[in-house]
Parts: C-alpha cells; structure tokens; sequence
C-alpha cells in the first residue's frame, strides 16, 4: 500500500508516521506535502501511490482545494481538528473523517475501510450519497455569543456584532462593528470552528471575517482578493489565490 500524506505541522506528521508503522507496517509513504500548491503540482502528474492521508489545513490553505481541482480517483482519509468539513470531504472521494488528536486504533480501523471497500479498479462501492446525507441531517449548532475581556471584566458579544477577528502575535482580537475591540481566548482554529460558516470566513490565518462587513472586494495580484472592509484595518486582508475559488462560493451562497 503507497500512502501519500498531506500535513503541515512536524509533530503531526512524526505521529502520524509512527501511527501507520504501528497498524499498517508494510505501507510506504511515496510524498508527503505541506502546502495546498506543491501538492497540486504532484498530483497533475503522478498516480502511482494507493491511498492519501490528508489534513484540512495545509500552510496555504484548505486541502479541499487540491481535490476541487485534481480529479481525484484514489480514496482519501481525512484528519483534522475541525468536523465543519465531514460533507465536502466525502464528496471529494474521502472514505473516513479523523479528529485530532488520531489515536493508533481510530487509524487502523480506517485502513481496513479502504481495504474492504476499494476493489483493484479503485472503485468505492460506497453509498456516498446516503453517507452525505446522514452527516448533513446531523444539525451543528454554532455559537451566538462570545465571551470577550473587557479591562477587568467579562463581556459577552452576540456573534452579530462582530466586524472581523484578527489575530496578532498568537492572540485573537474581536472588533464589533461599533470600532470596539477585545481580547479572546480562543485561537483563530477554534473560533473557526465555532462561527457560522454562513455567516463568517477565515480569509487567511490573520483574518476571520463578517459577511455583513465587507465593503467591496477587489482582484489583487497573482490571482488573490483584496476585500475592503467597513472598519478600518491594520494589516491587509487578503483571500489566497487557492481559498479564492472557495471565497466565491461563499460569497454567492
């Protein structure tokens, strides 16, 4: 079995290699990548490998944006921090849907799906459709408020008066769309996962944003989006060239 392995965090990686030692010892891992580019470039050109391991977020973006554009007929195990994106993932050939932290016994479960289920044409007999619909009648409940310091008190901010989170030196600030701004607890990974994704877009690692508080949005150089919003910001916000695709989508949802 030839694995290829999407993940951009090195201990993730160390235990996800020492992880399939362990339940699948005479797999071979033939790639490994931890950006949503190089990987496109890869597969373009290469199907001699069984199998793909793959986180959802990669150093330049989602995974899902390979398999949007890479058409994909090799089956996919998903691992992630996040279960936002369970429906898409099996849309896109995935056959199991791991949170982190994986344990050994999760993963080997895994495998010996793909090993039931894929016969010698790669062809999953699986009821995609029927699968898709069990997760989506599976309704996930968001958060309508958070809880934010405010000097030395703490404040709770309904989700509809936020303008736009930013993070800055591993911290995440809220701004309200009043101008106010305050401090978090949660990393922008975990607020990602909280917010609506209706309602909110993470337009870069720095940028979680408000659809209500996009002013106007601008193609920018080497296929990125400028999105101006209502309230002033420090740095730019800038949708990559590989989540643009998704940034449309979500825009006319």
């Amino acid at each position: 079995m030839r694995l290829v392995l999407l993940e951009d965090e090195q201990p993730a990686l160390r235990h996800l290699k020492r992880m399939i030692g362990e339940v699948a010892p005479h797999a071979t891992v033939v790639a490994h990548f931890d950006a949503v580019e190089s990987a496109i470039g890869w597969f373009q050109s290469n199907a001699d490998y069984d199998l793909i391991i793959s986180d959802i977020q990669l150093s330049d973006g989602l995974s899902l944006a390979i398999f949007r554009q890479v058409k994909m007929t090799k089956p996919i195990i998903f691992t992630t921090a996040f279960d936002q994106y369970a429906i898409e993932a099996f849309k896109v050939n995935g056959i199991d849907y791991l949170l982190k932290p994986v344990k050994a016994e999760e993963l080997s479960k895994a495998i010996e799906k793909y090993k039931t289920l894929f016969n010698h044409n790669n062809q999953p007999p699986l009821d995609v459709e029927k699968l898709i619909k069990q997760i989506a009648g599976q309704e996930k409940v968001y958060r309508t408020r958070l809880l934010v310091h405010f000097r030395d008190e703490l404040k709770s901010i309904p989700v509809e008066s936020i303008a736009f989170i930013h993070s800055e030196n591993k911290v995440s600030h809220l701004f309200s769309k009043s101008g106010e701004m305050f401090i978090l607890d949660q990393n922008m990974e975990e607020l990602e996962a909280q917010l609506n994704p209706q309602i909110f877009f993470r337009a870069n690692r720095q940028f979680i944003i408000s659809f209500s508080s996009i002013k106007s949005n601008h193609q920018h150089f080497n296929g990125k989006i400028k999105v101006l919003l209502t309230l002033p910001t420090k740095d730019e916000v800038l949708v990559s060239r590989e989540r643009a695709p998704e940034f449309k989508a979500w825009l006319g949802s």
